[in-house]
C-alpha cells in the first residue's frame, strides 16, 4: 500500500481510496498512477510509461494524457497548480508529493460511496433512511458467503436510492474480498442485445485483477461465453474455440454461465450487480431465473435493480419472473420507499454539521421534494448555490427568513434541473443537449460530431460541469482501435439527460443523431471493420433509425440480430429482424423488396435455429412467392432449396418436387454456377429419398466438377449431401475429402447442420475403409458437439452408427444394447431413420449370437415397413435387412425362401453402383451355393465378390469375404486356395484391428472374436 495523504494506492483491489471513500479507476488509469507512484520523485517520459505499459503496441502519446486527465480528475489536481503530478511538456510527468508505505484500514459495515451524495447520502457517511435495506443486503451476503445462493431485486422510483444503496453494497463486497462485476442495462436496440449488460459485468472482471483466473474458466466451462470477447481468445485457440461452440444453443449459454459463475464462487465468493433491469433483454431474465432455481452450493449473491413502473408500462416478463421466484421463496425484494421528514432531518445535520439547520430546513425540503433523495439533494445544492444557504466562519447560516425560503423552492425535480440549465452558458447548454442525443453515458467524440468540434473543446466543457458536480460525471474513457481515447461522462440521473433530450427540436435531434452515427461508422472503420461493425451495431441502428436514415439503421439492426443469433439468442434476433421489416416503408421502393428478402431469410434461420420449421418454412415460402413476384431468380431459387431443406427430413417427396422446380428456375437465369449448385441438390435429394439412379449419379458428378470448375469457395451443404451419393457409387475416398472440406466450411460458416451431415458421411466412408479408429474419432466428436448442445435427433444417429461398427467388429453384446437402447427411446411407427438402423443392427447381432428367429422377425419388419413415410436413406438400410434375413433364413434351413429372397434382393442391388453391397449380395450367393454344394456356382460368384471390390478395397467386407471362400475350399478339399484366403482373411483383420486404438476395448473384442479367431488361427495375441 502506498500512501500519499489524504490518498492510499490500493494494488491488491486495484483502486485508489480517499480516507474511507473507495474510488475506482479504470485498469489503464490505475497502471499509470501506480508506476508513476513507484517511481515518486524521478521524472518519467511519455515513451518509457508507454513502453513499460503498452509494450510491443503502438499507442499514441494522446492515449496518455487522456489518462493522465482521469488521475488529476481522481486526485483532483489542477494541473496549473499541481500537489501531486506535475507536467513537464514534451518531456513527461514526475509524481511529486511525498509516498510511504502503509496498510488499508477497514472499511465500514454500511459501506462508503464515492458518488453517495448523487442520491442523498454524503460521500463517506451512512446511507441515510437506507440502514434497514442496508442490514437486509449484508444478511443476505452472510448466507451467500456460507453458500445459499442469493438473488436480490433492489426496486423503486427514479431517484429513490438504487445506485447508491448498490454502489455502498458493492463497496462492502470488495472490501471482503469478493469477486465483484457490475453489469448496465441500457435503453435503446443496445440495451436489447441479448446477455448485455451480463456481457458488461463479464467484461469487467476480464479487465481487472481476476482476469487470468476468469479468462481461464470461461475457455473451460463456458466456451459459448469466451468466444464473446474475441480480444482475449489467443489466435492458436481460435480454431479449437470454434469447434467446441458449434451447435451451441440458448440452453447451453446459460447452463455454462451458470456452471463458470459457480467454479469461480467455489474458489472465491461472488457477487454480480445488474442495473436498470427493466431494460433489460430477454436473455439475461432467463439466466437471472436460472441461476436462482439452480440447486446446489454456491457462495453466489446477485443484486439486480429496476423501476416497476417502466416495468409495467414496457409489458417486460420481468414482473413475471419476480413474482414467480418470490412465490417459491428463491428471491427477496427490497423496495425502496421516499425518505421520512426525520430521515431528510439526518441528512441536512450530516450535510451542514453543527448548524442546527436540519431542524430549520427538513419541512420544507420535505414537503417540495415528497422524500425523493434525488430531489431532496438538488433542492439543497440549489439553496447553496442561490447563496441563501451560506457557510461563514465555519458556520452554516441562512441568509432568509424560513417563511421566504419556501416558495422559492421548485416544486419539481423538472423545475429544478430546468433552472439549473437555464443559468449554463450557451455553450454548456448545446454541449449538454447534444450529449443527451450520444446516449445516459457519452464520449466527448460523439457530442463533438453532433456539434462540429474538436473532443478537446467539448472535454473542456464537460469538465468544468463535472468539477461543478453539475448533470454530469467523469466515468472513464472509451478506446476505439486506431484512435486516441477519448473521455466519457455520464449523467448524474437519467431525469437530467430524459428532460434535455426533449427540450430538442425534433429536426435537430434527428440531425445530431445522423452525425453522431456517421462519426462512429467512420471510427470503426479505421480498426478491425467488420467486428467493430458487430459491437457498435446496436448503437448505430439506434441512431440511424432516429436520424431517419432508415436503410442504414436497418443494415445495422440485421447486424445486430446477428449478433444475438452468435449468443444462440434466436428470439431477440427475431424480434430485430422484425423491427426492421416495420422500417422498410421508410426506404426507396426500388430497393426495398431485395432488403425484405434478405430479413426474412434471416427470420427463417432464427426460426429455423430455434427448431420451429413450420414457420421458417412459412417464412421460405412467403420470400419464393415475393422473389418470383419480382423476378428475382436466384433469390427464388435459394428459397425454394431453403424450404426443401426443412422439408428433407418430414416430407422427402415434396422436398424434391421443390429442388427439381428450383432447378427449373435456375435454368431459365442463366448463371452457371447456380444451376450447378441446384442440378447437385436436385440429383442427391432423389438418390437419397428414391435410392439409385445412374442418370442421377452423372448430373451430380457433372456438377460437382463444373462447381469446383466455377467457385473456389468452401463447400456448401448441398455438396456435403453428395457425400453420401458418393458413398453410394463406392467413392469412399472420395466421399471422405467431401466430409472433410464440409466439417471445415461448417466452422467457419458456423452451420451445426453441414457439421453433423459432414460427419455423418464421413462415418459411412471410414467403415467401409476400414479406418475404424478414425470412425470412432469422427463419431465421438459428433457425439461430443451433439451431447452439448442437447441435438437429440442427431445424437440418436451417431448412437446408431455406433451400433453398427460395434457390429462390425462383432462386439455383439454392446452393439445390442446400444440398439435396444434407441429402440426403447424412438418408439414411431413407422420407424423411421434412428429406429429403423437400430432394427438393422439388432436383428444382426440376433443373426450372429444364434437368435435366428428374433432375426427373422426383426428384419422382416425391416422389409416390409411401408414405403411412406420415406427417410434418408430408407432404400439402402432396407437392402441391409434383405441381406440380414436372407442369412437368417438359411440358418433356419428355409433354403428355399432363402434362395427366392436373395435372388429379388440380389437383383435390386445390382441396379446400384456401391461395390459394397454388391460384393455383399455375391457373398450371400455363395453361402446359398455352398448349401447347395454347387461348387463351381460358389466359386463364380465370389470371384464376382473380389472382381466388384478389385479397384475399390473394402476391408470390412473383404475379409468376410474370404473367410467365406475359405469355408468353401476348406469343404471342396482344395488347401492351398485354402489357406491363401486364411492368410488373406487374417491379414485384413488384423489391418481392421490395427486401425483401431490399443487402449480402445473394441479392440480387444474384434481380435477376440470367434470369427477372426477362426482365420487367425485362435491367435488373438497376433493382432496385439
Amino acid at each position: 500500500m502506498k500512501i500519499f495523504p489524504p490518498f492510499r494506492l490500493d494494488p491488491d483491489n486495484q483502486c485508489l481510496w480517499r480516507n474511507e471513500e473507495r474510488i475506482l479507476l479504470a485498469p489503464k488509469v490505475f497502471a499509470i498512477l501506480d508506476y508513476l507512484v513507484g517511481n515518486a520523485g524521478r521524472l518519467v517520459s511519455q515513451e518509457e510509461i508507454l513502453d513499460g505499459l503498452w509494450k510491443d503496441t503502438f499507442v499514441q502519446p494522446e492515449v496518455l494524457r487522456k489518462y493522465i486527465l482521469e488521475i488529476r480528475r481522481a486526485l483532483d489536481d489542477p494541473p496549473k497548480n499541481p500537489r501531486f503530478i506535475a507536467t513537464f511538456p514534451k518531456r513527461g510527468y514526475q509524481f511529486i508529493a511525498r509516498v510511504s508505505d502503509g496498510a488499508i484500514s477497514s472499511i465500514t459495515s454500511g459501506g462508503s460511496d464515492p458518488h453517495a451524495h448523487l442520491n442523498g447520502v454524503p460521500a463517506g457517511k451512512s446511507l441515510v433512511g437506507r440502514n434497514s435495506a442496508m442490514g437486509e443486503l449484508n444478511r443476505s451476503l452472510e448466507s451467500a458467503l456460507r453458500g445459499h445462493r442469493q438473488l436480490i431485486f433492489i426496486t423503486g422510483e427514479p431517484g429513490i436510492g438504487k445506485t447508491t444503496l448498490a454502489d455502498a453494497f458493492q463497496a462492502d463486497c470488495e472490501a471482503r474480498g469478493l469477486i465483484v462485476a457490475r453489469g448496465q442495462c441500457m435503453e435503446g436496440f443496445g440495451g436489447k442485445e441479448a446477455y448485455y449488460p451480463v456481457l458488461d459485468a463479464l467484461g469487467q472482471w476480464m479487465r481487472g485483477p481476476d482476469s487470468e483466473a476468469v479468462v481461464e474458466t470461461l475457455l473451460r466451462l463456458a466456451p459459448t461465453w469466451l468466444v464473446q470477447f474475441p480480444g482475449v481468445v489467443r489466435p492458436e485457440s481460435r480454431a479449437a474455440l470454434q469447434t467446441e461452440i458449434l451447435g451451441a444453443t440458448r440452453e447451453r449459454m446459460v447452463r455454462e454461465f451458470c456452471e463458470a459463475v459457480e467454479n469461480l464462487a467455489a474458489q472465491r465468493p461472488v457477487a454480480l450487480i445488474l442495473e436498470d433491469l427493466h431494460w433489460g433483454d430477454s436473455s439475461t431474465l432467463d439466466l437471472i431465473s436460472a441461476l436462482a432455481r439452480r440447486r446446489g452450493m454456491a457462495k453466489l449473491m446477485l443484486v439486480a435493480t429496476y423501476r416497476p413502473v417502466e416495468v409495467i408500462l414496457s409489458g417486460s416478463p420481468l414482473r413475471k419472473l419476480k413474482q414467480d421466484l418470490l412465490m417459491h421463496r428463491l428471491c427477496r425484494e427490497i423496495a425502496l420507499e421516499r425518505l421520512t421528514q426525520a430521515e431528510v432531518e439526518e441528512f441536512l445535520a450530516a450535510r451542514f454539521s453543527d448548524s442546527g439547520l436540519s431542524k430549520l430546513l427538513a419541512a420544507p425540503i420535505h414537503r417540495r421534494s415528497d422524500g425523493n433523495p434525488l430531489f431532496m439533494v438538488a433542492l439543497v445544492d440549489q439553496l447553496v448555490e442561490k447563496g441563501l444557504i451560506r457557510e461563514q466562519q465555519g458556520r452554516w447560516l441562512v441568509t432568509e427568513r424560513i417563511d421566504r425560503l419556501d416558495p422559492d423552492l421548485p416544486e419539481t425535480l423538472r423545475q429544478m434541473v430546468e433552472t439549473q440549465i437555464e443559468h449554463l452558458g450557451a455553450h454548456e447548454k448545446s454541449v449538454l443537449r447534444a450529449a443527451s442525443v450520444a446516449g445516459q453515458r457519452f464520449s466527448a467524440w460523439a457530442v463533438g460530431a453532433a456539434l462540429g468540434e474538436e473532443p478537446n473543446v467539448v472535454e473542456e466543457a464537460c469538465e468544468n460541469l463535472t468539477s461543478r458536480q453539475q448533470l454530469l460525471r467523469p466515468c472513464g474513457a472509451q478506446e476505439i482501435a486506431g484512435e486516441p481515447a477519448s473521455s466519457q461522462y455520464e449523467f448524474r440521473h437519467f431525469v437530467y439527460r430524459e428532460l434535455l433530450y426533449g427540450q430538442l427540436p425534433p429536426g435537430q435531434r434527428a440531425q445530431f443523431h445522423l452525425k453522431i452515427a456517421m462519426r462512429m461508422e467512420g471510427l470503426i472503420g479505421n480498426g478491425d471493420r467488420p467486428r467493430m461493425e458487430l459491437a457498435f451495431a446496436g448503437e448505430l441502428a439506434s441512431h440511424f433509425q432516429s436520424g431517419r436514415d432508415y436503410q442504414r439503421a436497418i443494415r445495422y439492426l440485421i447486424l445486430t440480430a446477428g449478433n444475438a443469433q452468435r449468443r444462440y439468442a434466436h428470439a431477440e434476433a427475431v424480434g430485430l429482424l422484425r423491427h426492421a421489416l416495420d422500417l422498410l416503408p421508410n426506404i426507396a421502393v426500388d430497393s426495398r423488396t431485395a432488403l425484405e428478402i434478405q430479413i426474412l431469410e434471416r427470420i427463417s434461420d432464427a426460426l429455423y435455429a430455434q427448431g420451429e420449421l413450420e414457420q421458417s418454412g412459412e417464412i421460405d415460402q412467403s420470400v419464393a412467392d415475393l422473389a418470383a413476384q419480382a423476378g428475382l431468380k436466384a433469390a427464388h431459387v435459394n428459397a425454394l432449396t431453403r424450404l426443401a431443406r426443412i422439408l428433407a427430413f418430414r416430407d422427402p417427396e415434396r422436398c424434391v418436387a421443390l429442388c427439381e422446380r428450383a432447378l427449373e428456375v435456375s435454368r431459365a437465369y442463366e448463371d452457371p454456377l447456380l444451376e450447378a449448385r441446384t442440378e447437385m441438390l436436385t440429383a442427391s435429394w432423389r438418390i437419397v429419398t428414391h435410392g439409385w439412379s445412374a442418370a442421377d449419379g452423372r448430373i451430380g458428378e457433372s456438377a460437382r466438377d463444373r462447381i469446383r470448375a466455377l467457385s473456389n469457395g468452401a463447400p456448401a451443404y448441398y455438396e456435403i449431401l453428395f457425400a453420401h451419393v458418393e458413398c453410394a457409387m463406392g467413392r469412399y475416398e472420395d466421399a471422405c475429402r467431401t466430409a472433410q472440406e464440409g466439417i471445415a466450411s461448417s466452422l467457419q460458416t458456423d452451420n451445426l447442420v453441414v457439421y453433423l451431415s459432414a460427419h455423418s458421411s464421413l462415418a459411412h466412408a471410414l467403415l467401409h475403409l476400414g479406418k475404424w479408429g478414425d470412425l470412432l474419432r469422427v463419431i465421438g466428436a459428433a457425439q461430443n458437439t451433439v451431447e452439448k448442445n442437447g441435438n437429440a435427433p442427431w445424437r440418436g444417429i451417431f448412437q446408431a452408427l455406433l451400433a453398427w461398427l460395434k457390429f462390425q467388429a462383432c462386439d455383439f453384446e454392446g452393439a445390442g444394447n446400444l440398439a435396444d437402447a434407441l429402440l426403447a427411446s424412438h418408439t414411431e411407427d413407422p420407424a423411421g431413420q434412428v429406429r429403423t438402423m437400430a432394427m438393422v443392427t439388432r436383428g444382426f447381432t440376433f443373426l450372429s449370437s444364434g437368435a435366428q428367429e428374433q432375426a427373422v422377425e426383426i428384419l422382416g419388419k425391416v422389409c416390409t415397413r411401408q414405403l411412406r413415410p420415406r427417410f434418408f436413406m430408407d432404400w439402402y438400410w432396407r437392402m441391409i435387412a434383405r441381406l440380414g434375413l436372407c442369412h437368417a433364413m438359411l440358418n433356419q434351413n428355409r433354403d428355399e425362401e432363402a434362395s427366392m429372397e436373395a435372388a429379388a434382393v440380389a437383383e435390386a442391388i445390382r441396379a446400384t453402383a456401391d461395390p459394397a453391397l454388391k460384393a455383399a449380395a455375391r457373398q450371400l450367393e455363395a453361402r446359398i451355393a455352398v448349401r447347395q454344394k454347387d461348387w463351381d456356382r460358389a466359386r463364380g460368384a465370389l470371384e464376382q465378390a473380389f472382381s466388384s471390390l478389385r479397384d475399390r478395397p473394402v476391408p470390412s467386407i473383404m475379409w468376410r469375404l474370404h473367410a467365406t471362400a475359405l469355408d468353401l475350399y476348406c469343404k471342396t478339399g482344395d488347401s492351398a486356395a485354402a489357406a491363401d484366403h486364411r492368410a488373406r482373411a487374417a491379414s485384413l483383420a488384423m489391418e481392421l484391428a490395427r486401425s483401431i486404438p490399443a487402449d480402445e476395448p473394441l479392440r480387444a473384442i474384434f481380435a477376440g472374436s470367434e470369427a477372426v479367431r477362426s482365420v487367425t488361427g485362435d491367435t488373438p495375441n497376433a493382432i496385439g
